[in-house]
Order: structure tokens, then C-alpha cells, then sequence
């Protein structure tokens, strides 16, 4: 197998898209938005006998000290070659990823494609991105995806619609709203968001066609807002924020399926609400969410996890014990 690193957005992008299209974090455009937040990207891919094995991109994280650690975002990307020829390719991935950067303490993947939990070294740690999400098939027509729907969900569309929901996308100069909007529902919820720069980065980044944000309003006040991401054949909902006020409109419900409509009519095959709690764990925090985005009707896809593979031993154990991975 041969390890080569690849620098033409097309070309990135085609072996992406052809292989992965719901896969934006492995996208061109989303490792461009991880330079603008100040880290390193490097993009690579493994062949044998000039068939594509495995494609990877790798973002580098700063430690204290000096050090690093490279994550690779849903990735590496792999196909039936990879699991066939586990062995070789766990020596030339890893070989080739950890010479990419200087001073790695550990390399996070989430392979798309490979199984790491019998990958020799490889641990288990918390995932960074969600293992199991709810995916809606958008090639059915308007009608399917609404009877599929729980009768509640459809209940609260109607609901929204008759209480006089409008749904639009944020303006150019609206950003301030999201943030505000974001704060809101931070607090109100007791998570932690992203910082400002990180929303306005990205939306700056991937530009209007790729990462959209889309309001929706009532009596002129904006009462919810989802952060999505167009990329391949799959819309994704990032990030959702919502008012305290007017929280009986059920404005949510209509502002997903506007979007959903939204998607259908520009070619897009699936609508991925990026992330579900476990149907047995009733206390999880993602519990009343997931109960939202079940209500729509997806399908739900789970993904292997996240899994660590050490470089240096010796400061990866602190590592996990500081961060408690």
C-alpha cells in the first residue's frame, strides 16, 4: 500500500463525494474552516495497486508543552480493502499519519469504513461526534415523509403553520441574532456552545450554499434557528437554538420541515439530524431531543465510535487522565 498526500480541492472532493457524500467533515471546505480557526490540515490517501484503500483528513490540535494530537473527523474514510487487508493498512496509516506533524502524543479517529476496536494499541475514548444519528430518506415524496411522521410531530407542524409560523434564512447581516439566540438557549439548557468566532468562521468559511442558517419567526420575533450544512447528497442540522418565549407554537417542528421541503426540491437524497441518544437510556442528556428528531421518522445509523491509537505513551496517560477520556 502507498501513502500520498493529495493538495487539489476537485480531486479531494470528487474521491469524497464518489465514496462518502455524507461525510462533510471530511469535505475540503470543512478542513479550510479548521485552518481559519488556526489549526493544521493535512489530506491524505492509501492505495493498492492503484485502488483507492482509504482517504484521510487530518486536523492537528495543539497541546501544552509543545505537543499535538491529530484527529481525523469521521475518518479515515475506507473502503472493503482496508478491513481485507487490515494488517498492512494499520501499518502504512499509521506510519504515514504519524509523520505528519511533529510531536503527536496520539492520533483520534473515527473511522468511516474500519474497525479500530481490534485494531492492535487502538482505545476506546469518549466520541467527539455523535455515534448514532437519525437519518430521513428524502427521495420518498411529501406525503410519505409526513405519514411515516409520529402524529404528534405532524400535529405541531400544523400547529406552527396555523399559529402563523414564517420560516426564512438568516440575512447577511443577522448573525447577531443566531449568537443571541444561541446564548439563550445555552443558558436556558445548561450546555456548553461554541464561542462566537467559531459560529462566524464557519459561516464565513463554507460560504452561503454550504452552511446555511435558517429562522424561524412569529409575530416578528425570531423564535428558533438551525445551523445546517449542504454538502454531498445529505443536509445536516448542526446546531439548533431556540427561544423561552412563545415555546407553544411548537415553531421547531415547522422549521425542520421547511428545510426538509427545502432540501428535497434542490436534489438532496437525506436529511441527517447529526445525533440521538440511546432508545434504553432514558437519563441521557440527549433524551428529550432525541424524542424531537425520532418524531420526524428517520432511520437511525450507528457509527463505530472514537478511538485513540497512543504515539507517545508516556504523555498520553496524563493526557486521558486530565481530560478524563
Amino acid at each position: 500500500m502507498k501513502f500520498d498526500l493529495i493538495a487539489d480541492k476537485n480531486v479531494w472532493n470528487q474521491l469524497v463525494g464518489e465514496k462518502h457524500p455524507n461525510q462533510f467533515l471530511q469535505s475540503w471546505e470543512w478542513g479550510e474552516f479548521q485552518k481559519a480557526l488556526g489549526r493544521e490540515v493535512r489530506r491524505f490517501k492509501i492505495e493498492k495497486d492503484n485502488f483507492l484503500v482509504s482517504l484521510g483528513q487530518v486536523v492537528r490540535y495543539d497541546l501544552p508543552l509543545g505537543f499535538t494530537y491529530l484527529y481525523l473527523p469521521r475518518g479515515p474514510l475506507a473502503t472493503g480493502a482496508a478491513q481485507n487487508h487490515a494488517e498492512e493498512f494499520l501499518r502504512v496509516f499509521q506510519d504515514g499519519v504519524g509523520r505528519l506533524f511533529a510531536n503527536p502524543i496520539f492520533v483520534r479517529a473515527e473511522s468511516t469504513g474500519f474497525d479500530f476496536s481490534r485494531a492492535p494499541d487502538f482505545r476506546r475514548t469518549r466520541d467527539v461526534q455523535p455515534s448514532r444519528t437519525s437519518i430521513l430518506n428524502l427521495e420518498k415524496d411529501e406525503d410519505e415523509l409526513l405519514q411515516a411522521m409520529h402524529q404528534k410531530t405532524r400535529y405541531n407542524i400544523r400547529l406552527a403553520a396555523k399559529h402563523g409560523v414564517e420560516i426564512r434564512k438568516m440575512g447577511e447581516s443577522e448573525f447577531e441574532k443566531f449568537w443571541n439566540l444561541i446564548q439563550v438557549t445555552t443558558a436556558r439548557d445548561k450546555f456548553r456552545a461554541h464561542p462566537r468566532n467559531y459560529y462566524e468562521k464557519m459561516i464565513q468559511t463554507l460560504g452561503q450554499d454550504m452552511c446555511q442558517v435558517w429562522f424561524a419567526e412569529h409575530k416578528g420575533e425570531i423564535v428558533a434557528a438551525n445551523l445546517m450544512i449542504f454538502w454531498g447528497d445529505t443536509a445536516t442540522y448542526v446546531h439548533g437554538a431556540s427561544s423561552s418565549e412563545y415555546r407553544n407554537v411548537m415553531a421547531p417542528h415547522l422549521l425542520h420541515w421547511e428545510i426538509i421541503k427545502r432540501a428535497r426540491e434542490l436534489g438532496y437524497k437525506f436529511y441527517d439530524f447529526w445525533g440521538v441518544a440511546p432508545k434504553d437510556e432514558p437519563a441521557h442528556p440527549w433524551a428529550g431531543i432525541s424524542r424531537f428528531k425520532r418524531g420526524f421518522g428517520g432511520n437511525e445509523v450507528s457509527y463505530a465510535g472514537t478511538f485513540d491509537w497512543p504515539i507517545n505513551k508516556f504523555w498520553y496517560l496524563p493526557y486521558r487522565m486530565r481530560t478524563r477520556r
